[in-house]
């Protein structure tokens, strides 16, 4: 009974430009298009991690995605031992790999933290995942720990506790009593979450939510720099350069950014 808006698919890199391909056979096209040399770049940039394709006449999202998550990657997307080990189950004719559940959680949380946790819906799933029980959270935790995200992870754990009646066990209650950014977090997003305020958050206010949302400060830093300087598809598909100008892309992204904002400051003063 899950509404969804689009599908999410994990393929390795190294089949990226292949799957984008059975995907256009099938009548999908790029949300932004672009040249070849600059869609290299971009597959390659450290902030990029999926591309968008809509279905010409049904208007389907299909995310092709090479990362989970940009920041913190669930899979081991090299390692051909992590993918032979994925269990698969059924789909329509064929089978499909799947995410073990503790990676799945991990998936759920960090998803729907990277866009401020703005959805019930994102929270329902976790709740619903963690209610079929028989999740290992020592290794949950560890992952988060390891990676350094264990905000990202504790935050919806959190919010579904709270407003579902989720049960969260002693190792994740640990780390939400050692950290009270968790809890602030937590607060924040619970206090929007039934307003008509409820949306994703933009600019500044997104930013400086997005910050509090990772444990490391080099993690702070990256955020930072990817946010400022790395191009994103406004920028590849807005002005398609030739690959020895490549380099004016992050300061072309630095101009749009502070045109874009320094007038809505301008604005509000």
């Amino acid at each position: 009974l899950r509404e969804f808006e689009d599908l999410d698919i994990l393929v390795r890199f190294s089949d990226v430009l292949r799957a984008r391909s059975v995907l256009l056979a099938e009548g999908y096209q790029p949300d932004y298009p672009l040249q070849p040399a600059v869609e290299g770049a971009f597959l390659r940039s450290r902030a990029q991690y999926h591309r968008v394709l809509v279905h010409a006449s049904t208007g389907v999202k299909v995310e092709l995605h090479w990362k989970t998550d940009p920041d913190f990657p669930v899979e081991r997307g090299d390692d051909e031992g992590w993918w032979a080990s994925r269990f698969t189950m059924p789909l329509l004719d064929g089978s499909i790999r799947c995410f073990s559940r503790e990676e799945l959680l991990m998936v759920l949380c960090l998803h729907g933290t990277r866009h401020q946790g703005y959805r019930l819906g994102w929270l329902i799933e976790v709740t619903e995942l963690i209610g079929q029980g028989s999740l290992d959270w020592i290794k949950i935790v560890a992952m988060a720990r390891h990676q350094g995200c264990t905000r990202r992870l504790a935050v919806p754990l959190l919010l579904a506790n709270r407003l579902l009646a989720a049960c969260i066990p002693p190792e994740v209650d640990q780390l939400i009593r050692a950290d009270p950014t968790i809890a602030d977090l937590a607060a924040r997003i619970a206090s929007r979450l039934f307003t008509r305020n409820a949306g994703e958050l933009r600019g500044l206010d997104r930013l400086r939510v997005s910050l509090q949302f990772y444990d490391r400060m080099q993690h702070r830093m990256n955020h930072i720099v990817d946010v400022s300087l790395a191009p994103s598809l406004n920028e590849w598909s807005r002005w398609p350069l030739p690959r020895p100008l490549f380099v004016l892309y992050p300061p072309l992204r630095l101009w749009r950014l502070a045109a874009k904002y320094g007038s809505a400051v301008v604005g509000r003063h």
